[in-house]
């Protein structure tokens, strides 16, 4: 309760929260309305200071997406409502086609289903012997890692358990 005494503190909830004084103490109740109206203001102040992006669209999209990092599922569609954008514009496919391009680099995939979500063909944006070369060093570091483990395996296997170090011994005598 003292920390509600504060003034920042208490300026920050009601920016955010409808506030009951009825009783005898503050109630602060969240309002969707008045959090999204807070978040735009962040992202205006956001898009105020990105000069680099020229276009207003792409600075809204590029502040929002900022500002979504930080926010639960709910308020972020909340924020792209009120923008009128929705998830792919803020967050483009290119990170779904770089987990696709790993798993078939790797060959979790098979060559027949090779097609990232974007429909375009691995073979359009990568040549076979670039693919080749890829594939191979990832055979060599996957091998490598097996030969490791499997050195260490056999490393441990003549040495004591740490628990025979500390039970009890008979006495002689």
């Amino acid at each position: 309760s003292q920390l509600i005494t504060l003034p920042a503190v208490s300026r920050g909830l009601k920016s955010i929260c409808e506030v009951r004084d009825g009783w005898d103490d503050k109630v602060f109740r969240i309002s969707d309305e008045k959090t999204i109206a807070w978040l735009k203001a962040k992202v205006q102040r956001i898009k105020a200071n990105t000069k680099h992006i020229r276009d207003e669209k792409h600075a809204t999209i590029y502040a929002v997406g900022l500002v979504s990092e930080y926010l639960p599922d709910t308020v972020f569609d909340d924020l792209l409502k009120s923008y009128n954008l929705t998830k792919n514009e803020v967050y483009p496919k290119k990170r779904k086609k770089a987990a696709w391009e790993s798993s078939v680099v790797n060959g979790e995939r098979g060559e027949d289903t090779a097609t990232p979500a974007g429909g375009q063909h691995l073979a359009t944006t990568m040549d076979a012997e670039e693919l080749k070369k890829i594939r191979k060093k990832a055979r060599e570091k996957k091998k490598k890692e097996e030969e490791k483990a499997e050195k260490l395996k056999k490393a441990a296997a003549g040495t004591k358990s740490i628990f025979s170090f500390f039970s009890k011994k008979a006495r002689k005598g």
